[in-house]
């Protein structure tokens, strides 16, 4: 995945949404207030704080403000980089997708307006530590707003929302957790378990809370001078080479080249 743009925006009556068309995927997220959109020949539809839509690419629209102003962020992106797969659920299923819309509701998922702060806070440069962390964020978000996609047919056999087991992934990024643990917190077997969580998050339960656990590391790693062996056994790695080797995997870089790079420059 590849961020090109994101940024705030603020709207009222004599500032309206677009129009535009854009040549990749954009995320429009509601932080405060209503707006009405139109796009291309459907009816107009509303969206209130807390929501979202999903531009693909080539997709014209256009808004006006419902409330006296609206705060939103917007997030450009192509999924470049990621596997073409219609069974990798978010990011595989984007590739090729033009001329539509996805709505997307954050209500069942209270994490994700932080998590689009946190990409938005981030300095707004070419360092490549910088990309990596957005797109990173950006992942997470989409999985966590996306979910399981919308069909008109009923899936064979009853779906189980495993989206509270995200969040209490979120709340344990001090340890690892095996998959076993994750599934009897769901209550589930490990097999059915792994085979749902990869069909709806388009990857494994172990990898998704590795990658949490590897996103709080670089934040203590901004937010403090405490020892990289410290901040590896923070989040759960005794084996602080093994941290390393997944640190650079996720990051592109090594944890001392990180803080050196997000390190208050003058």
């Amino acid at each position: 995945m590849k961020v090109l743009f994101c940024s705030y925006g603020e709207f009222n009556r004599s500032r309206p949404v677009g129009p535009a068309e854009w040549p990749h995927f954009d995320l429009l997220f509601i932080h405060e207030g209503e707006v009405e959109l139109k796009i291309g020949n459907q009816a107009p539809l509303r969206l209130a704080t807390g929501q979202a839509i999903l531009f693909f690419p080539h997709t014209p629209f256009s808004g006006t403000t419902v409330s006296e102003k609206v705060l939103a962020s917007v997030h450009h992106f192509t999924p470049d980089g990621e596997t073409a797969d219609a069974n990798a659920w978010p990011l595989g299923k984007l590739h090729g997708r033009r001329e539509g819309f996805l709505l997307l509701d954050a209500i069942r998922c209270p994490d994700v307006q932080a998590d689009l702060d946190r990409s938005l806070r981030l300095a707004d440069t070419d360092d490549v530590y910088v990309e990596a962390m957005r797109a990173s964020l950006l992942r997470l978000i989409l999985v966590q707003l996306i979910g399981v996609p919308r069909t008109t047919a009923a899936p064979p056999t009853p779906r189980r929302d495993l989206r509270p087991v995200l969040e209490w992934l979120r709340q344990n990024t001090h340890r690892p957790i095996v998959a076993a643990e994750m599934a009897s917190r769901a209550r589930l077997s490990e097999s059915q378990f792994r085979r749902l969580f990869r069909d709806q998050f388009g990857t494994s339960p172990v990898r998704y809370h590795q990658e949490l656990r590897i996103l709080e590391a670089c934040r203590r790693l901004r937010q403090s001078m405490a020892p990289v062996k410290s901040i590896s056994q923070s989040v759960g790695f005794d084996d602080v080479p093994q941290f390393y080797r997944c640190f650079r995997k996720n990051m592109k870089m090594t944890p001392v080249e990180y803080r050196r790079r997000s390190s208050p420059r003058g």
